[in-house]
């Protein structure tokens, strides 16, 4: 049996979208599937393609190589383009992408580039619809998300199926939280629907007023002294930053830290939660898309009003004035992750691609 995988991320356990089809393709081949991942290299030697084309890029190899599968998974804004004939589409999404657009633009954060600015929604996400009603099954990580397939696009609940992505074995474990210091760890892309301008003006404030609390910013890529110059200069000393780490490292960034801070306009289901969840930090997390699926407000971490300052603020303030009770919020969290294994969210998958062949 023969998978195709289509996606402009390849397989990769020290990425993040990556490590996701990483483990998705150990265990279908572990199950004797035959897993042939295609990526930009291979559509395009690695030439930067506007992501609204990619899916005709793809289309065109699997035609000009007459490649065929038994099963084809493509990632959601591929879909539409695919030549399918009647080989079943697995559709993946790592949050719906049209709901994200109109999220980010309620909240006045999308990013405004030569496209955006002239094509209408219906033809921005044309192939991202018209793969929905192609797709045999629909994979997505949220209830939001699921409820939008349902109510906003029709689809069918049998063509929906509502997944979890993993954490990796070695972070649970025992977190010793450091003495005379408050760490918060931020862990993602420095972008603005990541809630960037959240952070920085929530803990501009918080720093200057708790000399114990420390940030530790990890993943961004940046570095130390570009990070630090969108917080005021006052509070640098009590910013530290992890700009790059691999697999082998991750388990570091979390060590120490008390609180894990996600102050997302939108998410999947995050992966950094879910290790930090499995370190036992605790989760100040926003109150959307795949965090309330996995987090309940103080009894397995800490939920706060979606880009509201005032409201993150606060959350942070009860978090430092009721340590105690916050790790043992961290433990809850620690508990409630365990059963999120990458072997159980994987074989998931697997039972996906049987039930459809």
């Amino acid at each position: 049996m023969k998978i195709i995988h289509l996606s402009s991320v390849d397989p990769n356990p020290n990425s993040g979208m990556g490590r996701v089809s990483y483990y998705w393709q150990q265990a279908l081949t572990a199950e004797g599937y035959q897993f042939l991942h295609i990526g930009l290299k291979e559509i395009a030697a690695n030439r930067k393609i506007h992501p609204l084309w990619q899916g005709w890029y793809f289309r065109q190899y699997l035609l000009k190589n007459n490649i065929q599968a038994d099963i084809i998974m493509a990632h959601e804004p591929l879909c539409g383009w695919l030549p399918l004939k009647k080989t079943p589409l697995i559709s993946f999404s790592h949050g719906i992408e049209e709901r994200a657009w109109l999220i980010q633009q309620q909240f006045g954060i999308l990013k405004k580039g030569r496209w955006g600015a002239v094509l209408p929604i219906q033809l921005r996400f044309y192939s991202n619809n018209l793969g929905f009603k192609k797709a045999a099954k629909i994979l997505v990580l949220n209830k939001a998300d699921y409820q939008y397939l349902i109510e906003e696009k029709k689809v069918h609940a049998h063509k929906i199926a509502l997944i979890k992505n993993g954490y990796t074995p070695m972070f649970i474990g025992e977190n010793m939280v450091l003495p005379n210091k408050i760490v918060f760890l931020f862990n993602g892309s420095w972008i603005p629907r990541k809630g960037n301008q959240l952070l920085v003006a929530v803990f501009n404030e918080i720093l200057a007023a708790f000399p114990q609390a420390v940030l530790r910013i990890a993943g961004t890529g940046l570095k130390p002294e570009v990070l630090k110059a969108f917080f005021e200069q006052k509070v640098f000393n009590q910013i530290e930053v992890i700009s790059n780490f691999d697999a082998d490292s991750e388990k570091n960034i979390y060590q120490g830290a008390a609180f894990f801070v996600l102050p997302s306009y939108l998410e999947g289901q995050s992966l950094a939660l879910n290790q930090a969840m499995a370190m036992g930090l605790c989760p100040i997390v926003s109150n959307n898309s795949g965090q309330i699926d996995m987090i309940q407000h103080k009894v397995n971490g800490l939920v706060f009003e979606t880009g509201d300052v005032a409201s993150l603020k606060s959350t942070i303030i009860w978090a430092i004035h009721h340590f105690e009770e916050a790790l043992q919020l961290g433990k809850m969290a620690q508990q409630s992750i365990a059963p999120y294994t990458w072997e159980n969210a994987a074989n998931k998958i697997v039972a996906i691609c049987k039930s459809i062949n």
